[in-house]
């Protein structure tokens, strides 16, 4: 199935948000004058629609020769995860529609079931973290062979260094869908990609073949840098979570193989030319800022009704209630706040000092949840009948109520996109362990060891600003950031026993060479 939030009520709930995970300028998106995401906002409906402007600002510039993914179409098809954008979607892509009756890229083990379905999942989970043999899994090297020229396609797309699809706000029975229903065709598809390279890699791996094999993570490590400059919040989440999958390969090739010093340095080049991870805060000054001012358009044009936004049981709703609650709000004073939260928003995103950060944006849930969860549309308008509210008091309330509903659970998202920075930071700092290693025979016995015999500087912990831990071990080292809670939790990450009987784990972000065999 695609990737939609066609329930509304759980847009942005964390659940959505983490089963999941720009280089473009925030001016210019009106046509007429520059102007602010917010100052575009107020006047689209002159102009452009809210969808165009997401389209405008995210496929800026982007031709079809130049975008990953109109190449990357070529493997996965007309329907990636079973739905048809439509031929308008394709056209704006400048791409043909692709032929349902061609050859195209699927997950290893789609159309098993039972018993057959279990042993291909577990086949392929074993062969994700850890080395394997055609010999082990004969089947899975089939369906790689098979897809062999699929994938190719796939890294020649990676190649490219744009990455765009158009947003594309369809009609149903007259009425124009809402951008928070917007469905994501491909994005899943792209992690089942990632996956498969990483399974290719750990393959050429156990073949003594390190270079295939980096070639492979270095295409995984490009798709998930693409991934997340789509314009939602699902796809750079996507994007975090295939940069994961890349890091984690690159880890266990240092783990699994010995390199010579030139082998490192050629990896630690082709690190260091990676397009820069996107700042999540673009996809919220624009896409979001743009789905809140739709959703609340389409509520006052009586397209959307208030209860799908806040989840009212169908026994509370009223014929009369939306129509009522239409009348008595002041949609532009909504608006207007809606879009000075987002202000706020992007503001706290874009400070440098990360406690800071993550206090204000914990200040900021907080408010926002608390107002959430005593809101209702019926026990608005009981209020408003029992008191004879003014209709003043009924449009703050309502304003309230969809900043908390439409604004996203931003703590996760920051510690995502900060994770990842780290997690890109571990992993230059491990290659450089491993080339210390391979000069002197053995590891450094600190990381100011390192620094002196290489003729570098280690960067601090991103999450904390103080220098990162290190610890020379029998076998080899343990590395790791505070995470981003800020906390020191003595090397404990949150796949290691919890720290205490009510089960909560660590957040340490961590790297253990060598890396610890998977069950």
């Amino acid at each position: 199935m695609p990737t939609t939030s066609s329930r509304l009520v759980s847009r942005y709930s964390r659940h959505l948000l983490f089963s999941v995970a720009a280089s473009c300028s925030l001016h210019a998106i009106a046509p007429a004058q520059e102007s602010s995401p917010a100052e575009a906002a107020s006047t689209a409906q002159e102009q452009v629609s809210f969808a165009e402007i997401i389209d405008r600002q995210f496929g800026k510039g982007v031709a079809p020769e130049t975008n990953a993914l109109a190449k990357i179409y070529e493997a996965i098809g007309p329907r990636p995860e079973g739905t048809f954008q439509g031929e308008e979607y394709f056209r704006r892509l400048g791409i043909p529609v692709p032929s349902d009756n061609g050859s195209y890229y699927q997950e290893f083990g789609q159309g098993l079931a039972g018993e057959a379905s279990r042993t291909a999942l577990e086949a392929y989970g074993k062969a994700m973290n850890g080395l394997w043999t055609e010999k082990q899994y004969p089947d899975l090297a089939k369906w790689l062979q098979e897809n062999e020229k699929l994938l190719q396609i796939v890294n020649e797309g990676t190649l490219r260094q744009n990455w765009y699809y158009p947003v594309v706000q369809k009609t149903e029975d007259g009425k124009p869908t809402p951008l928070i229903a917007l469905l994501l065709p491909h994005v899943q598809k792209m992690r089942g990609l990632a996956r498969a390279f990483l399974v290719r890699a750990n393959l050429h791996l156990a073949n003594n073949e390190p270079e295939k094999a980096w070639a492979d993570l270095q295409t995984c490590h490009r798709l998930g840098r693409l991934t997340a400059k789509g314009p939602t919040l699902i796809d750079f989440l996507v994007g975090v979570a295939i940069n994961s999958i890349a890091t984690h390969g690159e880890l266990r090739l240092l783990s699994e193989t010995k390199l010579t010093e030139q082998q490192i340095d050629k990896f630690l080049g082709d690190l260091a030319k990676l397009p820069q991870m996107p700042q999540v805060s673009v996809n919220i000054n624009v896409t979001e800022r743009m789905m809140f001012n739709d959703s609340i358009s389409l509520m006052r044009d009586g397209h959307l009704n208030v209860s799908e936004l806040t989840g009212d049981s169908p026994s509370e709703k009223s014929p009369f209630e939306q129509p009522i609650l239409r009348a008595l709000i002041d949609w532009d004073v909504v608006l207007k706040r809606g879009n000075e939260a987002y202000d706020e928003l992007v503001a706290i995103l874009e400070m440098k000092d990360v406690a800071k950060r993550r206090d204000k944006l914990a200040e900021f849930d907080q408010k926002w949840t608390a107002i959430r969860s005593d809101f209702t549309t019926t026990s608005l308008m009981k209020e408003y009948l029992r008191t004879g509210s003014a209709s003043s008091v009924v449009t703050e309330r309502m304003a309230d109520a969809m900043i908390a509903l439409l604004t996203p659970a931003l703590r996760g998202v920051e510690n995502a996109q900060l994770r990842c920075l780290q997690t890109n930071e571990n992993l230059m700092l491990a290659m450089q362990l491993a080339k210390f290693k391979v000069r002197t025979g053995s590891y450094p016995d600190t990381l100011a060891d390192l620094e002196k015999e290489l003729s570098i500087k280690v960067s601090p912990d991103l999450c904390s600003g103080a220098p990162m831990h290190y610890t020379k071990t029998e076998t080899g080292y343990v590395l790791y950031s505070v995470g981003t809670n800020g906390i020191d939790e003595g090397g404990k990450s949150w796949n290691d026993p919890p720290l205490n009987s009510s089960g909560v784990t660590g957040d340490d972000n961590v790297v253990r060479m060598p890396l610890p065999k998977e069950n």
